[in-house]
């Protein structure tokens, strides 16, 4: 089951993969259909360079902009974490664009 415990053990890769499923999963019957599977590889996965959505704002920031995902600081005693949130989920991490990816990775499951 894809939860935030689960999430929270994946690699950045590993996100990245899930965000571009996620991606993927979003698209209307009618979008699907204006692509073949092999176009789709293409847009998403490496043959195309590979998309880094924890790590380049470039990639994730029209993610997270089109969800209304807010990513800020919250300071703690000694560590700058950073918190996302989008309706009912939230993730703390110490990348923000992690914790934003993971957080729609959940919006899209719970759709």
């Amino acid at each position: 089951m894809i939860d935030i415990e689960f999430l929270s053990q994946c690699t950045d890769e590993q996100i990245n993969s899930g965000v571009a499923w996620a991606k993927l999963s979003s698209l209307s019957l009618k979008d699907y259909e204006k692509r073949s599977s092999t176009a789709m590889f293409k847009w998403y996965g490496p043959s195309r360079g590979y998309q880094s959505y924890c790590m380049s704002p470039n990639h994730a920031w029209p993610i997270i902009d089109s969800n209304g995902i807010t990513v800020g600081p919250v300071f703690t005693s000694s560590d700058r974490i950073k918190i996302a949130t989008c309706k009912d989920f939230w993730i703390r991490d110490a990348n923000g664009l992690r914790a934003a990816m993971i957080v729609y990775i959940l919006m899209m499951v719970a759709k």
